[in-house]
């Protein structure tokens, strides 16, 4: 039995109409009317919640289960999936998906705050020559600092390539991008001030467009 044919059922047999399940279930009539007509599913939780409050099983609401029993030689044994299982696989594949994306986030973002530390604590150190004439200095801690920053950056865009390979939302990376580069000219312009530098216009222009591209592709995300 599709989940359409089960939600519906179980409404009937409650007496009760769409709104009234809706409020049930904390849900709108729309999201009734959506899952009644198979335009879209509920997640495990809301599944978890029907069951507890219709006394349904959560058997009976994805796999149909009293019609299995009941038509197993038209359903080849049962074998067939129904759309929620299908579903429930897709939101797991995607739930993992999540996951290894933001833990290549976090690995990423830890990698750049140590660069910039590393970078910051180069700028905080004494550099002196000794009584024979030797320079003293960390001269390590600047390509470590900047190292780290570009492999915090390619594990993201790893992430990233991942994700849209999986997924291929265009929009979703280039978000992301968006918010990297961000993060690259902010840190950069004030790295240059900082050393009393003048900041170029080019800089500002370029950190301009990366927060401009951001906005846009987020807004673009929501509205899909």
């Amino acid at each position: 039995m599709e989940f359409s044919n089960t939600i519906k059922q179980i409404r009937k047999d409650n007496s009760l109409t769409q709104e009234g399940f809706a409020k049930k279930l904390g849900v709108t009539r729309q999201a009734i009317s959506n899952w009644e007509n198979n335009r879209n599913l509920p997640d495990i939780e809301m599944l978890i919640s029907i069951s507890k409050t219709f006394s349904i099983s959560l058997d009976e609401l994805i796999l149909g289960e009293n019609l299995r029993e009941n038509n197993l030689e038209e359903n080849l044994g049962g074998n067939e999936m129904t759309q929620m299982e299908e579903k429930l696989i897709q939101d797991g594949s995607e739930n993992k998906r999540t996951k290894m994306h933001m833990v290549s986030n976090l690995t990423g973002l830890a990698f750049c705050i140590l660069g910039i530390a590393t970078i910051l604590l180069k700028g905080m150190t004494v550099e002196y020559v000794d009584e024979t004439g030797i320079l003293h200095e960390n001269f390590f801690l600047l390509p470590l600092g900047f190292g780290m920053i570009a492999l915090g950056f390619i594990t993201v865009l790893v992430g990233l390539a991942y994700y849209w390979k999986k997924t291929g939302n265009a929009f979703y990376v280039i978000n992301k991008i968006g918010y990297i580069t961000t993060v690259v000219f902010a840190v950069g312009t004030i790295l240059i001030y900082a050393n009393g530098n003048r900041i170029s216009v080019t800089s500002v222009a370029l950190l301009v467009l990366s927060i401009v591209v951001s906005v846009v592709t987020r807004i673009k995300i929501r509205n899909l």
